[in-house]
């Protein structure tokens, strides 16, 4: 485990920025908890904010899917002023490989997700519940909107197979706690904040930064370099958290993601998970996302959704562009609408979240 290797510039510069997060240690061993998954004996690792105000049979399941890099410790401004969401048991969920998520086996797809999702909902026992993702969190979500039941159940058999003691134990002790696994999983609607278009979305890289449309060709000709320039990158996080995030977050520099970025409650939220992510030395399962959603086949067919699908995208993002936004509400049938904030950039998180959770409520 790396830990933190913050330089004296580095611990100056978290100090005067974020007091709260330079009290802390990281890799963070206190905040969360994680939940295994009988089929294959990985581990699932979360964060929980439940409004305690609400009988829990009455609370609304949401989980939240973060961008890069999100954590379960990511959240919202909003959420952290208030603890929770009005009605809401707000699940912040970790992917594998990232915090305390188990890493995923090597041919790990996004169908063989959406069968970990359904696992780790059956385990909670969530029957009924509503998806949101951010950024690099969208890939995810899209999935388990359009991955149908026999497609997943195709996908756990495939991560049994691999791990088949682990499948066997668990499915005994499941029976044993009373067949939790047993729980019927209903997707009510997935939000799609800032969503990612699979590699073919045609003229995907107009209004894309440079830097990003380089990334999106290395991810397909070069995946070495692009493990290189995140392990670069994690380094500098380890040193001058600060300096780095703020490096990272520069591409996006509309007006209107220049002044969310300006809330130093909003670059925190970034800073942290940055930080609990890096401390882990998990750049392995950062790098591993990014090739999988920009240069590979998604492996899933976007016309197979049948699930409410809203997308919310800024006319101005410089990372996932208007034509992704666009692509998918034209290939993933009726039950998709989304909308485009001309002003807006990839910050739109920020500024659409009300918006959004009045439109899960409304499902």
């Amino acid at each position: 485990m790396a830990g933190m290797s913050l330089t004296d510039t580095g611990a100056k510069e978290l100090l005067e920025a974020h007091p709260r997060l330079a009290a802390f240690t990281f890799p963070n061993s206190h905040a969360g908890q994680t939940v295994l998954l009988p089929s294959s004996g990985r581990q699932f690792g979360y964060c929980e904010y439940v409004d305690t105000s609400v009988p829990s049979e009455q609370l609304r399941n949401v989980v939240l899917l973060p961008g890069i890099p999100g954590s379960r410790l990511f959240t919202h401004p909003d959420v952290r002023k208030h603890g929770c969401v009005k009605t809401w048991r707000l699940i912040v969920l970790e992917r594998p490989g990232i915090g305390l998520s188990d890493p995923a086996p090597e041919q790990y797809a996004y169908a063989d997700f959406v069968a970990d999702f359904r696992e780790f909902c059956q385990q909670l026992g969530l029957r009924r519940v509503a998806v949101m993702g951010f950024s690099a969190g969208t890939p995810f979500a899209t999935a388990i909107a359009c991955v149908q039941p026999q497609q997943q159940t195709q996908a756990a058999a495939s991560s049994a197979a691999k791990a088949p003691d682990a499948a066997k134990a668990g499915a005994d002790g499941d029976a044993a706690a009373g067949g939790k696994g047993s729980v019927e999983v209903e997707v009510a609607g997935v939000a799609l904040i800032s969503a990612i278009g699979p590699p073919d979305t045609p003229n995907k890289r107009r209004g894309m930064a440079l830097m990003f449309q380089f990334a999106y060709w290395a991810c397909t000709y070069a995946p070495w370099m692009v493990s290189w320039v995140v392990r670069h990158e994690a380094t500098a996080f380890r040193r001058r958290p600060v300096h780095a995030i703020r490096q990272a977050l520069s591409l996006y520099d509309c007006p209107a993601d220049v002044e969310a970025l300006k809330r130093p409650e909003v670059e925190e939220l970034f800073l942290e998970s940055a930080m609990e992510i890096y401390s882990r030395a998990q750049e392995g399962a950062v790098h591993r996302e990014n090739v999988n959603f920009a240069g590979r086949p998604w492996g899933f067919d976007l016309k197979t959704c049948r699930t409410p699908v809203t997308i919310w995208q800024g006319g101005k993002d410089k990372g996932c562009t208007v034509n992704m936004a666009t692509h998918l509400e034209a290939s993933m049938g009726p039950g998709v609408k989304a909308t485009i904030f001309p002003d807006e950039g990839h910050m739109v998180y920020f500024n659409v979240w009300d918006q959004v959770v009045g439109w899960i409520n409304g499902l």
